[in-house]
């Protein structure tokens, strides 16, 4: 056994592999950062001697001679414990098959000698066991059980010690307990390779129906169906038994859950220089069977709530329909939709974290940092104004708003509750609008989507005609995360106002007046009167003349 064998697995914290350096100098101990790796600080790294001896020779090469127990191994008393430990976990070893509880800690570490990578590994994890309180919720190694504490100095840890055989860990209480064996005869500095667990949350985004890919924001109507996605990639499992992820998703009293969770396994894709999941890979022959995963969602009503999707063992699980199980570089991506319902705000969100196996000792568990995904409606304030005249408010119009020309809103109290099929032709529209000018005028319709609209007049004021016609009106909007950056909205092509605080968009509707026709009882009529009277008059007179010309005749 020279050198070190393998940091013992861990995910976020630490462990993958070590770069090491050896002098003959001073026996020091060196933990530092690995280069652009994540920062090691706030941790706490300890040395535990498990040999004792002195050096032989003067080259970073040479071992240990005069070998005896360390202090880690006699104050905890578990020299036989763990050479019994040794040989139940090395039977194919023949050196430690042959090894006896009363052997000296030399015959030991001859036993050990020559061991590979994965063996150094493997033997980390026992030896830790041997002194951890395997009884204890932590299963943490005791304080009576000697060892040297690595001190922090400008991102590093280091301390002095013996020539020896060490196991060294990190103990940090929020990390894993990541165990390796390594030898000491000098200086020696461990570049322990991180490799962080992370998860991935995203939203579709739709404009008009069509889909605009996935990000971390989009705008929806009220009544609409929303994918969400999230993703994950799979770390190096080599060194656990079992492997978990458990996706905890929180969703906003506007989303309510709709029950079609499908789980993924995809391989990973390169993407301007960053490993993502292959979109292409999102097909059911690499559906993982629910038998492999557990989904709980007890604390969802009709809006809010969280559940989660738990993953017990990825070593275990199928990648999709092929004969092998998933392994590290892999995603594990989880789909479903959530309906935006009446209870939307201006901005509703939707979380998730990922709990994750990091300590392969213990079995204890790491948690990412929350991720967010935002979705928006708006709010249309419209002003119903004579055409002619914008400052006189108009009340009683009645209208329709439609979309896609294959749906229509229905809509209660100014908010839309959902969309309903139809089949483009006004005339099957309802008689009466759900929407309707107040005596100033203004109408609301809250819900909308970014997107294209008609608007159709159904009702006219009184002494208004009814437009052949719909309004057009356009709502655009970006935003990026957390917040609206644009908003701005047309009605036939002339502009309104929209504010990204709130997100409301406003605009006048304008109607035209009707042209008055004669009426029975009229003017018209007096007019036939009078002209009916003169005709009258004038027959009688001439009636009167002939008869007098004929009598002076």
């Amino acid at each position: 056994m020279k050198m070190i064998k393998k940091l013992f697995g861990s995910v976020v914290a630490l462990a993958m592999a070590f770069a090491l350096t050896t002098s003959v100098s001073a026996a020091k101990v060196t933990v530092e950062t690995e280069t652009g790796k994540t920062n090691l600080s706030g941790r706490t790294f300890t040395a535990y001697q498990i040999f004792k001896g002195t050096k032989s020779g003067d080259t970073p090469d040479e071992v240990l001679a005069d070998v005896t127990w360390g202090d880690a191994i006699t104050s905890a008393q578990a020299e036989t414990t763990l050479i019994n430990s040794l040989k139940n976990n090395f039977t194919d070893v023949d050196a430690v098959k042959k090894l006896k509880t009363t052997s000296e800690a030399k015959e030991v570490a001859k036993a050990l000698d020559g061991f590979t990578d994965d063996q150094g590994i493997k033997l980390a994890k026992v030896i830790y066991d041997v002194l951890a309180d395997n009884d204890a919720e932590d299963k943490k190694i005791p304080d009576n059980v000697d060892k040297t504490v690595l001190k922090p100095e400008n991102g590093e840890y280091s301390a002095l010690v013996q020539d020896g055989y060490y196991l060294i860990v990190d103990e940090t209480t929020t990390g894993s307990v990541n165990p390796a064996v390594l030898q000491v005869v000098g200086d020696i500095t461990i570049k322990p390779k991180t490799e962080d667990v992370d998860v991935t949350k995203e939203v579709e985004d739709k404009e008009n129906g069509k889909s605009q890919g996935f990000g971390n924001s989009a705008d929806y109507s009220i009544g609409d169906s929303i994918t969400f996605r999230l993703s994950a990639q799979v770390p190096d499992m080599t060194h656990y038994d079992t492997y978990k992820f458990n996706f905890i998703d929180t969703l906003s009293n506007g989303l309510s859950f709709n029950d079609d969770i499908k789980v993924y396994s995809v391989s990973a894709k390169e993407v301007n220089g960053v490993l993502t999941y292959d979109e292409e890979g999102l097909v059911k022959t690499n559906l993982i069977g629910s038998n492999h995963y557990t989904l709980t969602d007890e604390t969802l009503d009709n809006g809010g709530g969280s559940f989660s999707v738990n993953l017990p063992d990825l070593k275990t699980t199928p990648y999709g329909s092929s004969k092998r199980y998933i392994t590290a570089g892999d995603f594990i991506v989880i789909e479903y939709t959530a309906t935006l319902n009446s209870s939307a705000a201006f901005q509703e969100n939707n979380k998730v974290k990922l709990e994750y196996s990091n300590n392969p000792n213990t079995g204890g568990d790491g948690e990412t940092t929350e991720k967010t995904v935002y979705v928006y409606n708006f709010t249309l304030n419209g002003t119903k104004v004579d055409g002619a005249l914008t400052t006189e408010k108009l009340e009683g119009a009645e209208f329709i708003i439609t979309r896609n020309n294959n749906e229509y809103a229905l809509v209660t109290n100014g908010k839309i509750t959902m969309w309903t099929k139809w089949d483009g032709k006004k005339e099957s529209l309802p008689k009466e609008g759900n929407i309707k000018s107040a005596k100033d005028g203004t109408f609301s319709i809250i819900g909308l989507d970014a997107g294209d609209y008609k608007l159709y007049e159904v009702v006219a004021p009184t002494g208004y005609n009814t437009p052949a016609n719909p309004f057009e009106i356009k709502i655009t909007a970006d935003h990026d995360g957390s917040s609206v950056t644009d908003l701005t909205m047309t009605v036939d092509g002339t502009s309104g106002t929209g504010d990204t605080n709130t997100g409301v968009v406003t605009g006048n509707i304008l109607n035209t007046k009707g042209t008055t026709l004669p009426e029975t009882g009229g003017m018209g009529t007096t007019m036939l009167y009078v002209i009916g009277g003169v005709l009258l008059v004038g027959s009688a007179i001439l009636l009167i003349t002939k008869k007098r010309m004929s009598n002076e005749g």
